[in-house]
């Protein structure tokens, strides 16, 4: 059998030439853009909270394939290697899945940070402690490296390779989403009860609402997070799945000379958007990012944000809580007094 399938090399290394200069582009741009996450996290000692320990995991990852893996796709993508067993290829198949590894289980961490601050908002520090937030992270990436050292002693690139492929796409993104979609469905339940109780109770103790309202908006700007992530990764996911199942040998031939690199592409994407999604809807991030890229330092800045009763400026806030609280059809209306260095709330 042609196991080329009519390709003309030169052809392919055409096709491909796009995909190797967007891969050199969504460096620069994941490179920079989680550099400046870990900055603001580390120059802002009111971003340094258990929950932004998790953001920084993921941050960790999203820079890992700015660093690593987008150059190594430019790279093969120039070269047009088709070759599995190329020591070029196995290192860039390793480290796709030991970022994969990392990145999804970092989100199904957060998300179940979410969940315990939503369902549990005033037992939630005493589940979530710094030390089981450094343990999660330490086993996460203790797992992201066990996970791909099969890929090393596979070589069968048009049989075993799709079978591992597919099985590692099971454990490290259809598992972590099955328990994502599980803590947010939670969350939506659970929020919506808050709304109508906030509504309906007319709840006045600041420091009560104010923590509700924060982690209710940083809950979703995680969501958002993870939702683009899981949508970017979905098609390798999909096309791991079709190549182990075919039985038409030169489509597989099409999706690992040609497909696998494009949809790779998408996937590595997500690390570049990740970190603007977190500077465009959370204030202290943006603030953060401001002070960065003008050099000010900031060690005593959002100090009092985890004191929501603390000395900040206070200021109103109004907030819609929609639905239909207390059987009534039209949205009940809140004004809550909060302060302007308490974090999500604009």
């Amino acid at each position: 059998m042609d196991h080329n399938c009519g390709f003309d090399f030169n052809s392919m290394k055409n096709l491909l030439l796009p995909v190797s200069i967007l891969n050199a582009i969504l460096s620069v741009v994941a490179i920079f853009g989680n550099c400046m996450i870990l900055l603001a996290i580390y120059r802002t000692p009111g971003l340094r909270t258990n929950s932004n320990y998790l953001i920084a995991s993921f941050a960790v990852a999203d820079f890992s394939v700015g660093l690593i893996m987008n150059p190594l796709y430019a790279v093969k993508a120039g070269l047009a290697i088709q070759d599995t067993s190329h020591p070029l290829a196995v290192v860039a198949e390793v480290m796709t899945l030991q970022t994969l590894t990392a990145t999804t289980y970092s989100l199904c961490g957060v998300s179940v940070d979410r969940y315990l601050a939503i369902v549990a908002v005033f037992r939630y520090e005493s589940y979530v402690t710094t030390e089981r937030c450094l343990r999660l992270i330490g086993l996460i990436w203790v797992f992201s490296f066990i996970i791909p050292l099969p890929r090393v002693f596979i070589t069968d690139q048009f049989n075993a390779l799709p079978t591992m492929w597919m099985f590692s796409y099971t454990v490290v993104f259809i598992i972590p989403l099955s328990g994502i979609s599980f803590c947010y469905f939670r969350i939506y339940k659970a929020a919506r009860a808050q709304a109508r109780r906030i509504a309906c109770e007319h709840i006045t103790d600041l420091r009560q609402a104010i923590k509700i309202l924060k982690n209710r908006k940083a809950t979703w700007t995680a969501a958002v997070v993870i939702g683009a992530c899981f949508l970017m990764w979905l098609p390798s996911c999909i096309l791991s799945f079709i190549q182990s199942l075919t039985s038409d040998e030169c489509l597989k031939v099409h999706i690992d000379f040609i497909t696998w690199f494009w949809v790779d592409t998408l996937a590595f994407a997500s690390s570049a958007v990740n970190p603007w999604i977190y500077f465009l809807r959370t204030r202290e991030f943006k603030q953060a990012l401001i002070r960065v890229l003008l050099n000010r330092s900031c060690w005593g800045c959002n100090r009092q944000s985890t004191n929501p009763g603390g000395t900040g400026v206070a200021r109103t806030e109004e907030v819609q809580i929609k639905g239909q609280p207390c059987g009534k059809e039209e949205p009940a209306t809140m004004r809550l007094q909060s302060f302007s260095s308490a974090p999500g709330l604009a």
